[in-house]
């Protein structure tokens, strides 16, 4: 039984690794297969990942490469690539590295360690960086070496030795000097011309009124009398005619000092920009206004016991009943039913999409998928055990284990088989049109339904001429991604196939995004990727995160998680989590759906200007 509880510090750690044992462990993991739509299958274990894809059909035999997550970190993994074939996995030569392109790509998560002889494993769930450091404490304390093994491919196998702490080297002080060091009083170039001027104008004053007074004033008479014994602390007495030019000194001194601190000095480095070809937007500033301001009236309300699976939809409000099971879907505006349906078993999850032009809902079972419009139509569809369901376009698109692609359309009691060229992947339906993409270009295929009609080919143009295409990332409502290099950067393209796939944003991925994290947010409405956000509309930038990665999306709001408190963007703004509530549902004009403290659901309507 994996152990779900928050993972602790490395430091905290080092008890994953019994010292009864020998100094030999094997690290394994999860495996999450990415296919190249970046379509994710979680597997428990390398061998069930192997055991996944041999059940799938493959025209050739498929190739399996490292995520970029892995390839990345070369000091713990060794990108390679390797074969399955119904009898072995291998790994391929060089010549055959170079021309295989991967149909698959493998990401480990969830990190355990086992211990050989003993066909046990300690289930603590913990990262790579986890499992390196508690290994490396046990070396430490026990003095002797731990030998790290696996046998994910790619993983290196390290030997820890213990570490040694010696103690530093004390030097002596150095003799302190006999005079104290004279400080020399720096002072910016830029300000060198005025500070030279102001010297010389006021040692030309002190000259002249020092000429004068010796002109005008006799010397004094030689003493005759015994000396007098001067005092033993010397005063100082500012002459009046002095005070503006000690002022005006003053004055100087001070905007030295200040001036550098409000204005960036020319000496240092200018903040990085963003390419001249990359999409840009202001960054978004703390609106003070609360984001939920004037939504004072509730337009209605679900209690708790109905809204534990509760969702906002563009179809409206869908949660689901135990007994009887079903499906339904409530109007945002006014909290009535739409429609509701039965459901063969329990649901694993909820999507949207559009029939025509009328937003629905879909719930997937293990055996089905049902779903519900927002005008009240039902459907269902079953689906085979090996089948898998892709919801990136606006009409579910189904692909069975041997390759066939079909479209899920409301009206049709049975899935719609679509006739592709099998030498393209199915990427998305957009409502009666395949569209497909070339593994190995940039370059989409707009293929309708209808077999009367002619399938179109566009050519992706590139961010930049240097540009080096990378792969597709994900297709559907009227858009497609694409991953590119760009001086040895990532960089994301988005292209309206309305267009003939003309670029409508274009940005580098951020350090801390992913490019396989594209999504289409709630109402879909906005798509967001690492930490930017796309109107899907036209295509253009309307959010940046600033490498905060985006986590949903909400209507025209991306929204971003950290220490379990949201905060949402616009085009200009960011808001934080209205008090009292969670916010699950947000649209310009219409109701916000927040879930209460108690768990109920309330529909709050805006009555500002009324």
């Amino acid at each position: 039984m994996r152990n779900d509880k928050a993972e602790s510090t490395p430091a905290q750690r080092d008890d994953i690794l019994p010292t009864e044992h020998g100094r030999s462990f094997m690290i394994t993991a999860a495996v999450t297969i990415i296919d190249r739509s970046n379509t994710e299958v979680e597997a428990k274990s390398f061998d069930d990942a192997i055991r996944l894809i041999r059940r799938r059909y493959h025209p050739t035999p498929p190739v399996v490469e490292l995520a970029r997550v892995h390839t990345n970190d070369t000091d713990c993994f060794d990108p390679r690539k390797w074969v399955i074939t119904p009898t072995e996995f291998r790994e391929l030569d060089s010549d055959e590295a170079e021309t295989a392109r991967a149909t698959y790509r493998f990401k480990y998560v969830d990190y355990s360690v086992i211990v050989p002889g003993e066909g046990s494993f300690r289930t603590h769930r913990t990262t790579l960086e986890g499992v390196v450091a508690a290994a490396q404490a046990l070396s430490n304390r026990e003095l002797s070496e731990i030998e790290l093994t696996s046998h994910l491919p790619g993983l290196k196998a390290r030997t820890l030795e213990p570490q040694h702490f010696e103690d530093a080297t004390v030097e002596s002080a150095p003799e302190p000097p006999s005079e104290p060091p004279r400080r020399q009083r720096l002072r910016p170039r830029k300000f060198a011309p005025v500070t030279n001027r102001l010297n010389s104008i006021t040692a030309a004053m002190a000259a002249r009124r020092s000429s004068k007074t010796n002109k005008t004033k006799p010397k004094p008479p030689a003493p005759t009398s015994k000396p007098t014994r001067a005092p033993s602390r010397s005063g100082f007495k500012l002459d009046r005619k002095w005070i503006p030019v000690v002022a005006a000194l003053a004055l100087v001194a001070v905007l030295i000092v200040l001036i550098p601190l409000l204005v960036r000095n020319g000496d240092e480095a200018e903040p990085v920009s963003a390419p001249v070809w990359a999409s840009t937007i202001a960054a978004a500033t703390p609106n003070a206004t609360p984001l939920l301001d004037g939504y004072d009236n509730e337009a209605w309300n679900l209690p708790a016991g109905k809204a534990e699976a509760a969702s906002a939809f563009a179809a409206g409000v869908a949660y689901v009943t135990s007994d009887p099971r079903e499906l339904v879907l409530l109007d945002t505006d006014s909290g009535k039913e739409l429609g509701k349906t039965g459901l063969d078993s329990s649901i694993s999850y909820t999507s949207e999409f559009m029939a025509g032009d009328v937003p629905a809902v879909a719930a997937r079972t293990e055996k089905s998928l049902t779903a519900i419009t927002a005008k009240g139509d039902t459907q269902s569809w079953k689906i085979a055990k090996d089948d898998t369901v892709r919801i990136t376009g606006t009409t579910p698109m189904v692909v069975s284990k041997d390759g066939k692609v079909s479209a899920l359309i409301v009206g049709e009691d049975k899935a719609v088989e679509v006739t592709r060229d099998t030498s393209f992947i199915p990427t998305a339906i957009d409502g009666k049109t395949l569209i497909q993409a070339d593994s190995a270009r940039p370059q989409v295929v707009i293929d309708p339904l209808d077999d009367n009609a002619d399938a179109k080919t566009l050519d992706l143009p590139a961010p930049t001429d240097s540009a080096t295409f990378s792969r597709h990332i994900s297709s559907g409502h009227g858009v497609t991604v694409a991953e590119w290099t760009v001086d040895g950067q990532s960089t994301v393209t988005v292209h309206d196939l309305d267009d003939d796939a003309a670029i409508t944003a274009a940005f580098p991925l951020s350090d801390s995004a992913d490019a396989d994290s594209w999504q289409i947010g709630r109402t879909m409405g906005t798509g967001i990727i690492g930490d930017k956000a796309v109107n899907l509309a036209d295509g253009s930038l309307i959010a940046d995160g600033n490498g905060t990665p985006f986590t949903t999306a909400l209507g025209p709001l991306a929204v971003t998680e950290a220490k379990g408190q949201s905060t949402y963007f616009d085009s200009t703004s960011t808001y934080p989590e209205p008090d009292q509530a969670r916010l699950l549902g947000y649209t310009a004009k219409g109701p916000a759906i927040v879930r209460n403290p108690d768990g109920s659901i309330t529909a709050l309507t805006n009555t500002e200007g009324k």
